[in-house]
């Protein structure tokens, strides 16, 4: 409903205005009346009126001086002037200082006054939808900058809200992990788990995992705790508070976050007081956990070597080491991604396998675990059906294992020929025979194709891939790529990622 404001001297001409029409199906309803401008004036300051109705000739202070006196203080309001036959060319300056309209007194009737309330409705739709825009676009920049303070190690001052904003004096706040289990703030406003006097304001920012609800209330605000508890989502509430105390209280949800991840209770909790180990934690940077390629690497071993019970034992063996280093989840949720890509890689099912694991599926520590091991445990059984007789020769077959299972360390002539208990020339000979190329080829061109999907897969350097996969240095292992590939494993890498988040882009 926009609210209007009546302001005429003549009190029947206002009893007019209140019963020409149905103010309510018009998308309106009467706030307030004013006798004379400079009252009127005072109503403005209090009532914040989205329409003045006005005569122009009033006592003490008209209706030209009302518009202007209001555009001067800063004041929006739209004014539609009531004029008599003989006051146009006061009606034209009205006009100029932005009036939307004006009306004759004597001729005004039902059609008029809806005419005119229509056409002025569609100009502050209009101007509301635009300050809208412009101020969702400011404090999506406003969330994004507090969101870096918060996580700033430096004693910083805080982002200072959008010039702007309208006046709010509480807010509620609701942090859950981002995954398939949406949550918006329209939703629960709509089924009244949400409510609060005046036109509220609502967003979100999603960030690291999290995605998190602002709700601006200009007035008193509540929430039915029962029945955000009951939703089919994990995360923190806080319960109504100040505007000014947003940064302690975000700051605090994203602290309680972390530490949730590692739970299993499930819902929508109430964020209680701050907690001292918390704090240490945060602030410390204890939180910091770098992936283990050598734990990594083991696992994906035991995964070619079909094992999987090596494979289980390793991963949970992997997740408990992150949760006593308190990882951060979206760091966890990045290392099950990465891991499933590999496995889908080696399955031989390629890029598109792995994207069927959704990390954020899981809200916890431990479902994301079970989650991963249940794809592991998909694509070995898909490897398996996948796997071909490599030769019809059992030795050159079993070589050929051992490359892929140890492709990162020497492996020479003279020591497959012990393993198979063969003379080297004719091992030699019969290798080549059997797969189409020399043992050191073939070994040359596995390390280049391991090293390619980790250089897509990993966030490992150049240098560190080159070692992990068998080569003696870099500049030998660049050399070797782009003699392959045509290209350096830099440029290489480049161009995936740019690939990929075009892909990305055009979905």
């Amino acid at each position: 409903m926009w609210k209007v404001l009546l302001v005429e001297d003549e009190p029947f001409v206002r009893k007019k205005l209140r019963k020409l029409i149905n103010w309510e199906e018009a998308g309106f309803s009467v706030c307030g009346e004013a006798g004379n401008g400079r009252e009127a004036l005072e109503q403005m300051r209090v009532l914040a009126p989205d329409l003045v109705i006005a005569d122009i000739a009033m006592p003490l202070m008209n209706g030209l001086e009302l518009l202007r006196s209001a555009r001067e203080s800063g004041m929006e309001s739209k004014f539609i002037m009531l004029t008599c036959m003989n006051e146009f060319e006061y009606a034209r300056k009205a006009l100029e200082y932005g009036a939307s309209g004006y009306m004759l007194k004597l001729s005004m009737g039902i059609a008029e006054l809806q005419e005119a309330l229509t056409k002025v409705g569609r100009e502050m739709s209009a101007s509301m939808e635009q300050k809208e825009l412009v101020l969702q676009k400011a404090l999506d920049r406003y969330y994004s900058q507090l969101w870096e303070h918060i996580h700033s190690r430096e004693h910083t001052f805080a982002p200072v809200l959008p010039e702007s904003m309208p006046s709010f004096k509480h807010m509620l706040l609701i942090t859950v992990f981002t995954g398939r289990s949406s949550l918006s703030a329209e939703e629960l406003l709509r089924q009244g788990i949400i409510s609060g006097e005046g036109r509220l304001w609502t967003g979100s920012y999603t960030r690291g995992g999290l995605t998190t609800l602002f709700f601006w209330f200009p007035g008193a605000a509540s929430l039915t705790e029962e029945r955000l508890g009951a939703l089919p989502v994990r995360g923190l509430y806080s319960k109504p508070f100040a505007p000014g105390r947003l940064a302690d209280r975000w700051k605090e949800q994203l602290r309680q976050m972390a530490q949730s991840w590692y739970g299993e209770e499930a819902g929508l909790l109430e964020c209680r007081a701050r907690s001292a180990s918390l704090d240490s934690a945060w602030d410390q940077g204890a939180a910091a956990f770098t992936p283990s390629w050598s734990e990594e690497r083991e696992i994906i071993a035991a995964f070619e070597r079909h094992n999987a019970d090596r494979v289980k034992e390793l991963l949970t063996a992997y997740w408990h080491s992150m949760a006593e280093q308190a990882a951060r989840f979206g760091t966890i949720r990045e290392t099950a991604a990465r891991l499933d890509r590999m496995f889908a890689s080696l399955a031989g099912r390629g890029e598109a396998v792995s994207r069927l694991l959704d990390p954020e599926q899981a809200a916890s520590h431990s479902a994301l675990l079970s989650l991963l091991l249940e794809r592991t445990e998909q694509l070995l059984a898909l490897r398996t059906r996948s796997d071909r007789k490599l030769t019809d020769h059992g030795e050159i077959n079993r070589i050929i294992e051992y490359c892929h299972q140890h492709y990162g360390n020497p492996i020479t002539l003279r020591a497959m020929s012990r393993m198979v208990a063969m003379e080297e020339h004719y091992l030699s000979r019969l290798f080549k025979q059997k797969t189409g190329e020399s043992l050191i080829s073939y070994v040359q061109r596995l390390r280049l194709e391991k090293a390619r999907e980790l250089l897509a897969e990993s966030r490992h350097t150049a240098a560190e891939i080159g070692r992990m996969t068998g080569f003696p240095n870099e500049n030998y292992f660049t050399r070797s790529f782009r003699k392959r590939y045509g290209q350096a494993p830099g440029q290489y890498r480049r161009e995936r990622q740019q690939s990929e988040e075009g892909s990305r882009g055009d979905g």
